[in-house]
């Protein structure tokens, strides 16, 4: 059985890659970033839980910060495999158009259902997220439309999740798809493929890396396309 010891080993391999790396040109660079989180949830009784989290994410590497976030979310169990869900993230975002730093919020709600078939557990996740943009930094002296300093995004994400669990093993491997769809102007702007490593260390603590593609239909320059990643989650 792998040790804790082997597990942070590979967790500061993963950052290691990430800025050894050598970076050929600068838009080649920003393709590519490392994400950090750390999850804290608290289950309150049999029906309902709680969770908070914060995320770091970076491009070029580790050398610019993309995205600073704080969120807390809730689960109610509706039946034993099917649960809804409502959270709030407060996050501050780099605007690469306009290269500045632009504070959101965003409300989320949805459901998830998991379907076990032997070894396999299939999750699929429905998801609506409203995102209020504040926009003041877009705003020019010859702007008079003062509506357009805030704008409300929303959209409809869609994830199909496939764990593993290992016989009589910590580990646990993980794939997923997700589509995000503007309601906005109803069509899909970003398609996200995850494959993830989960270390269980005990009952309350785990450790994960994982890998993230994202593709968008008009992004020509693949901005935060690849990105490399770990996390850490407790249970209280």
């Amino acid at each position: 059985m792998p040790s804790v010891k082997n597990v942070k080993a590979l967790v500061s391999l993963l950052f290691f890659i990430s800025i050894s790396i050598p970076l050929s040109n600068a838009q080649e660079a920003h393709s590519f970033g490392v994400w950090a989180n750390v999850a804290v949830d608290k289950k309150i009784n049999k029906k309902w839980s709680v969770e908070a989290d914060a995320e770091l994410r970076t491009i070029s590497y580790v050398r610019l910060i993309n995205r600073a976030s704080i969120g807390v979310a809730t689960d109610y169990k509706i039946t034993k495999d099917w649960k809804a869900y409502l959270g709030y993230q407060l996050y501050n975002t780099l605007d690469a158009e306009y290269n500045n730093y632009q504070l959101r919020n965003r409300l989320t709600a949805g459901t998830a259902y998991d379907l076990d078939i032997g070894n396999f557990t299939f999750t699929l996740r429905e998801r609506i997220q409203y995102t209020l943009k504040d926009r003041k930094n877009r705003m020019t002296d010859a702007t008079t439309d003062d509506y357009r300093r805030f704008k409300s995004d929303w959209a409809w994400r869609n994830r199909l999740k496939v764990d593993f669990s290992l016989p009589k093993s910590p580990w646990k491997p993980a794939i997923s798809a997700e589509t995000f769809f503007s309601l906005n102007d109803y069509n899909f702007y970003k398609f996200r493929y995850i494959l993830s490593l989960k270390y269980k260390i005990s009952k309350q603590h785990a450790v994960e890396v994982f890998g993230v593609i994202n593709t968008s239909p008009d992004d020509d320059d693949g901005y935060g396309k690849y990105i490399l990643g770990a996390g850490y989650s407790f249970s209280l």
